[in-house]
């Protein structure tokens, strides 16, 4: 389910210049204007969740017979954060920092199918002209007090990303790819299978390092892009599935 659910998701982050950060269990995390400075980060992040719901809705099936299809609770949030690699096992290009609390309390306060947002975010997309952002009201915040947080709705007429041809072409293939995602991945498939073969010694730490793709100059540019900039979206998502319970 985790394979296939994210394999929709990495294809619709695919389509905007946004970066994903990391998952942690059910969790994805994403980033807008970082670690390439863009100054339609929070738009480029809003146009990437309204995507991922309708996908994810229409192509992940529930494991439970009849079910409910899945319904992802998103929290988005902007403001300044801190950024850069860390580790040298399995380097991370990672983000610190309030903004990236709130993301994820805008996701945790939020409901499943809808993706909410705060006022900084909101204030951003109505100033773009191309969102539509509808108020929920106060919401008490653990760690935040009470905040005045909004609905994404979707996108104006105007918006490119929120036409019939864009999203319908994104499914389209976002199904393709999910019907074609292999159904489970075995530890010797993606790890140990290297170490059949005749690579040199700590073949996973330089792989590791290959996957980073970063520098030691970009690592410096990334922190100094985080820390000092600040412009960064961060997306926090959930899904939910309805549970049932066995009599």
């Amino acid at each position: 389910l985790l394979n296939v659910l994210y394999s929709v998701m990495d294809y619709c982050v695919s389509l905007f210049p946004i970066y994903k950060v990391e998952t942690i269990g059910d969790c994805y995390m994403v980033v807008g204007g970082l670690p390439e400075p863009s100054s339609a980060h929070t738009e480029a992040i809003a146009d990437f969740a309204l995507l991922a719901r309708c996908a994810v809705s229409q192509l992940v099936q529930s494991p439970v017979p009849g079910d409910e299809p899945l319904h992802l609770r998103m929290g988005i949030h902007s403001g300044p954060v801190v950024a850069g690699v860390v580790g040298s096992l399995m380097p991370r290009y990672c983000l610190f920092g309030d903004t990236v609390n709130t993301a994820s309390r805008m996701e945790s306060t939020g409901e499943a199918g809808r993706i909410q947002c705060s006022s900084h975010t909101a204030d951003a997309l109505l100033a773009s002209g191309m969102h539509v952002v509808e108020e929920r009201g106060p919401v008490e915040v653990k760690g935040k007090g009470c905040m005045n947080t909004y609905w994404i709705v979707g996108g104006t007429a105007a918006h490119k990303h929120a036409s019939a041809g864009f999203v319908d072409g994104a499914l389209a293939r976002a199904q393709t790819l999910a019907e074609g995602v292999p159904r489970e991945r075995t530890y010797n498939k993606l790890v140990r299978r290297p170490f059949d073969e005749d690579l040199p010694a700590r073949p996973v730490v330089a792989a590791a390092r290959a996957e980073a793709r970063f520098s030691r100059k970009q690592q410096l540019v990334g922190i100094a892009i985080g820390s000092a900039v600040g412009l960064g979206a961060g997306l926090c998502l959930n899904w939910t599935l309805r549970r049932v319970k066995s009599s």
